[in-house]
């Protein structure tokens, strides 16, 4: 998810992404409560972590949340934590927009807040989102895809800003499954990457993993579901790489995940 000038969206980071090298071994362990009313731990938090001279913005926790129903509607939850550094991340990272698909999708929920070194609190006021289509690179094409997106408050160096969003599926993408994908790495820094999918046992769940060789999954089983958590940490900043590589060429670290059977022809 041309490149968002936050790099914040996966579609976008598969054009032109490279592998994140990680420069240490684990994940760095946020352990923040999300929205809590401790602004002051949050920000002392999320300032814990020095980053080399000229970062603009340093990821503390890159987190999306999977969980399906037994039809194969999903809930996707994205999550994160970021400090803006210097002046030209506050002119990148002053927004916050999501892609949604009306046809089978209810307008995706957001909040967020930004927390100044002072430790005052601007929240997100939500009169300011704004909902319109989406547009298509190419001159001549039209798609029914639409966009959420809202300038965040208070934004400039020193800022911690804390962002949600949920996207809900009133039908399924496919009836057949589909098959997702979750990239892992942005442009800046990022201490903790982590992806989550919850599903009910009977849904055919499947997971592969690229340039990942040292990711372990973690998966447990309870109450007729199926959990699985992937994280990676902390990640240098990728790099741009050449365009148009063949698909089959990886250029950056990914999940992929299915809920179709073998053989099933799904797409996403």
């Amino acid at each position: 998810m041309s490149l968002w000038s936050r790099c914040s969206y996966p579609v976008i980071l598969l054009c032109i992404a490279a592998l994140p090298v990680a420069v240490a071994d684990g994940p760095s362990g946020w352990k923040i409560a999300r929205f809590t009313e401790d602004a002051r731990a949050v920000y002392q938090a999320a300032s814990s972590v020095t980053p080399k001279t000229g970062t603009d913005v340093v990821v503390l926790i890159d987190e999306d949340n999977y969980v399906f129903d037994a039809d194969g509607k999903a809930v996707h939850t994205s999550y994160f934590v970021y400090k803006v550094l210097t002046q030209r991340g506050a002119e990148s990272w002053d927004n916050i927009s999501i892609n949604w698909e009306p046809w089978h999708e209810d307008r995706p929920t957001l909040r967020a807040r930004v927390i100044t070194p002072d430790s005052k609190v601007h929240t997100l006021d939500p009169k300011t989102v704004t909902d319109a289509p989406a547009s298509d690179n190419e001159e001549k094409i039209y798609i029914d895809g639409r966009v959420v997106r809202a300038p965040l408050p208070a934004i400039a160096p020193g800022s911690v800003v804390e962002e949600e969003y949920v996207t809900r599926e009133r039908a399924p993408l496919f009836d057949a499954g589909v098959v997702s994908r979750e990239y892992l790495g942005r442009s800046v820094p990022v201490q903790e990457s982590r992806l989550t999918i919850d599903a009910p046992a009977s849904l055919p769940l499947q997971y592969s993993l690229q340039l990942l060789p040292d990711l372990k999954p973690q998966r447990s089983e309870a109450n007729g579901r199926v959990h699985i958590t992937f994280e990676q940490g902390p990640l240098n900043a990728i790099e741009e790489v050449e365009s148009y590589l063949p698909n089959e060429v990886p250029v950056q670290a990914r999940v992929a995940f299915s809920t179709g059977v073998p053989g099933t022809n799904t797409m996403a």
